[in-house]
């Protein structure tokens, strides 16, 4: 997606392990217009997740003129039999 130009954020790739993570993941949330949840059993467990999503739902009520479009996709791994 960065080469479509788009500005992708990921915590895990864009934020250096000594920086504060909650703040930059807050910010990046208040400033996106769209929030792709990959959605695994990881992210299913994690309350983190649920309240990023919760954040940007929260921001499209406040700013009704912004539009931040939630996409969620569900990902499963399953051992073959």
């Amino acid at each position: 997606m960065d080469s479509n130009d788009f500005d992708v954020f990921l915590a895990h790739r864009d934020i250096p392990m000594s920086e504060v993570w909650r703040e930059d993941i807050l910010n990046h949330l208040a400033s996106c217009s769209i929030l792709l949840a990959v959605c695994t059993s990881n992210y299913e467990c994690s309350a983190w997740g649920n309240q990023e999503v919760g954040i940007a739902l929260e921001k499209k009520k406040e700013n009704r003129k912004e539009r931040v479009w939630v996409l969620g996709i569900k990902i499963q791994f399953l051992t073959p039999n």
